[in-house]
């Protein structure tokens, strides 16, 4: 799957989003049940990232598996950007203020400017108010960062409802289940054969639109079900994509 250059309306709210963000100084939130494209649309932001006209780099991280307090997520946070030395090892003997001082430091030095946290709402409510302090940190040491966060929970739940958040603004877009024009988009972009049964459909072909209407009626247009469709169907190389296989790998996905 090339996510780079993915295109979904929704995948373009969130670049407008980072755009806005980036420009206005504030943080944004993806908010969106599981499977519904959140990740991916991460991922096409980092991919885009060096074409959008946005200072310096971003830096992608998931912040799932992360244990509880904001030293720990910091750290953590810090150890997969290459900050070494034995004060990270040692998370409870280090203050989240000097562990943010060592995030400004690693930030300047590879110019990240752009920080994009996904599952964010995996982060307990102290390291969410780590991550904000940081933020302001960053702020003060003329060295300022974008954040965009991504979770599952309603906004409200989380980053919204941190004490930290009220005098700050928040801007966050909802993702949901594709429609049939959002899941035709991102077939196109998966080339054959999926890209092909796209061009029949708007061709006007009849049993390529029943075709479609299964596949979309048997991923419910969810992101992650249409994918992992996708990839049982690739184990058909050759095959047309027709009623019989749409049918036998939509019956191996509710096997599975």
């Amino acid at each position: 799957m090339n996510t780079e250059i993915l295109s979904t309306p929704f995948i373009e709210r969130c670049v407008a989003l980072l755009k806005n963000c980036s420009a206005t100084e504030s943080i944004g939130a993806i908010i969106g049940g599981n499977g519904t494209g959140k990740s991916c649309a991460m991922r096409a932001l980092e991919l885009r990232y060096g074409k959008l006209g946005l200072p310096g780099t971003c830096f992608r991280y998931r912040c799932c598996q992360i244990e509880a307090g904001a030293t720990r997520g910091i750290r953590d946070l810090l150890l997969e950007l290459g900050a070494g030395g034995a004060a990270l090892m040692n998370g409870s003997s280090v203050s989240v203020h000097v562990l943010s001082r060592i995030a400004i430091r690693e930030f300047k030095q590879h110019n990240i400017r752009t920080l994009l946290l996904d599952e964010a709402d995996q982060w307990s409510v102290q390291t969410l108010g780590g991550l904000v302090s940081l933020y302001d940190l960053c702020k003060e040491k003329e060295h300022p960062i974008t954040l965009i966060v991504a979770g599952a929970e309603r906004h409200e739940r989380w980053i919204g409802a941190l004490p930290a958040m009220r005098s700050r603004t928040l801007h966050f877009e909802n993702s949901t289940n594709l429609d049939e024009a959002g899941m035709a988009s991102v077939l196109k972009s998966w080339g054959e054969p999926f890209s092909g049964l796209v061009a029949r459909v708007e061709a006007g072909e009849n049993p390529a639109k029943r075709v479609f209407t299964r596949i979309f009626k048997g991923t419910s247009g969810n992101f992650r079900r249409l994918f992992y469709f996708t990839e049982l169907a690739k184990q058909h190389p050759g095959q047309k994509i027709d009623t019989a296989l749409v049918d036998a790998v939509l019956a191996k996905m509710v096997n599975s």
